[in-house]
């Protein structure tokens, strides 16, 4: 466990009444610029068809043309991007009460109880649907929300873990439940239950929590479980 010592409680503070959370408003932002990792090399292809095409046809100052027409079709495409992931942060939510932790999206809902909790620890992100022909790869039908960070890069970051359950919205389509389901035991499997390990993603709504006050509801409902958070996260810090 870290030395370093805890936040004190605030005096009013009581965990009796039902506390939600929305992302911070700079996961937008983080996002996106993973996303540039992906759309910086677009651009380049992009210019190369382009500049291939108007060759091809003759047109008159090609360079310019095909710079111009590849900025502006990566400059649609990001858009278009941004606006995904602010639809599927917009409809995030994180609940913590005395029951447990609700971590909820426009597709998925998850719960898990405090006293099924299992561990505080880094937890592995949604991949993309694998099938027969492609291979395990990661898609643009992801399921939305369950991970917006790793929507758009790989990775794992620090949240907790337990035997819960994870129930599907209405409106989810079939490939979304479909990735869901091979994702299932991506996390690990309960050793005592045999069932799988339910991720909550608990940095996608403030990066900092095991300083904050989501750290303070789950060291308060599970010391235990707040401790193994609390000890990777200080051995992240930048020293």
């Amino acid at each position: 466990m870290s030395s370093q010592p805890m936040h004190p409680l605030r005096m009013n503070e009581s965990y009796r009444e039902a506390e939600t959370f929305e992302p911070r408003s700079t996961l937008v932002r983080a996002t996106m610029r993973r996303a540039l990792v992906f759309f910086i090399p677009l651009v380049g292809l992009t210019w190369l068809l382009v500049r291939g095409i108007l060759d091809a046809l003759h047109v008159p100052a090609p360079g310019l043309f095909s710079i111009v027409l590849a900025g502006v079709f990566s400059v649609a495409l990001y858009r278009v991007r941004a606006t995904q992931v602010e639809g599927l942060i917009g409809g995030m939510t994180l609940t913590l009460d005395s029951r447990g932790i609700t971590q909820k999206d426009p597709v998925a809902t998850r719960f898990v109880s405090c006293d099924r909790l299992r561990g505080g620890r880094m937890v592995k992100g949604v991949v993309g649907m694998s099938t027969g022909k492609v291979g395990r790869a990661r898609m643009g039908s992801k399921t939305p929300g369950v991970d917006a960070l790793s929507s758009v890069a790989a990775g794992q970051e620090l949240g907790v873990v337990g035997v819960g359950a994870i129930t599907m919205a209405s409106s989810a389509g079939m490939m979304q439940r479909e990735t869901l389901r091979q994702n299932e035991t991506r996390n690990g499997v309960d050793a005592a239950t045999g069932q799988p390990l339910v991720a909550l993603y608990l940095q996608q709504f403030d990066r900092a929590w095991p300083d904050e006050r989501i750290g303070e509801w789950v060291r308060h409902f599970r010391p235990d479980v707040f401790a193994e958070a609390k000890a990777i996260f200080d051995q992240q810090r930048p020293r």
